[in-house]
């Protein structure tokens, strides 16, 4: 176990719609029922934990019986998405009631995060949450049907303006590869650790876009880095990693990939 620094009183985890999704593109309710478990472990020593959860979308197709295809237009994705959030949600939310935990829903927009207004509100609700005597975990999505296309944010951008928002110390990406890869055929070809500032990593870096969601590995290192600038440190890895979530974020266990935010 490596104790190397100060145990962590806010952080946030973020997991893509890969990470929640089967071979077959179905909602892995096995994978929800271990993030909320995980969750449950974390919250106990960690009160100010929030989950930025994909996988709206790709429930609701499933819902709808549809695969994912290409020429999907936004309103499309949008229907599915509002069939899929309150089923995602339920899950989560079935899970957490299972380990003593509450779940809460918060739904936002960029427009929501840009405004100075909502975000103190949003803030306000947050710090509610966080000392509520019941264990109680704040889960994100972006309110997909309200979303313009030109303001829609992925995910990993949701994930780096909550972790703003709450003043996260470790932002923790849960994706479908173990970190970033010199050699994506090679898992022994993780980068570990990525020093403040460090560029080196970037010819690594895979194509745009995951296979059922927006955000690929570019957008994680764009927010990792903008997270690093602030102070927060951002690890990049494998969704279904045994225990990854206390691993990380109360063990310190060196999973992954690692961003070394400025202070350090």
């Amino acid at each position: 176990m490596h104790h190397h620094r100060n145990a962590i009183d806010t952080a946030a985890v973020k997991i893509g719609s890969d990470g929640l999704t089967t071979s077959e593109n179905h909602l892995d309710k096995m994978a929800v029922s271990s993030v909320a478990q995980q969750l449950a472990i974390v919250r106990k020593q960690i009160a100010r934990l929030g989950l930025i959860s994909s996988g709206a979308a790709t429930t609701g197709r499933d819902i709808y019986g549809v695969e994912k295809c290409d020429d999907e237009d936004l309103a499309t994705l949008q229907m599915y998405a509002s069939a899929g959030q309150p089923m995602l949600f339920a899950e989560y939310l079935k899970e957490l009631q299972a380990h003593g935990c509450i779940a809460n829903q918060i739904l936002v927009t960029h427009s929501d995060m840009d405004s100075r207004l909502r975000r103190r509100n949003l803030s306000h609700t947050l710090q509610k949450i966080f000392s509520s005597q019941i264990p109680s975990i704040p889960i994100f999505n972006e309110n997909d049907t309200v979303a313009v296309r030109e303001f829609r944010f992925d995910n990993d951008q949701l994930a780096g303006d909550v972790a703003q928002l709450i003043g996260a110390r470790r932002v923790l990406f849960l994706t479908s590869v173990p970190g970033i890869l010199r050699d994506l055929q090679d898992e022994n070809s993780l980068i570990h650790e990525i020093p403040y500032g460090s560029t080196e990593h970037r010819r690594f870096l895979n194509g745009s876009s995951s296979k059922n969601g927006r955000g690929g590995m570019k957008s994680k290192d764009r927010v990792a880095t903008m997270l690093a600038r602030h102070g927060i440190e951002s690890v990049i890895a494998y969704a279904h990693e045994a225990d990854v979530i206390p691993r990380v974020l109360i063990d310190d266990e060196p999973i992954g990939t690692r961003y070394l935010a400025a202070h350090e």
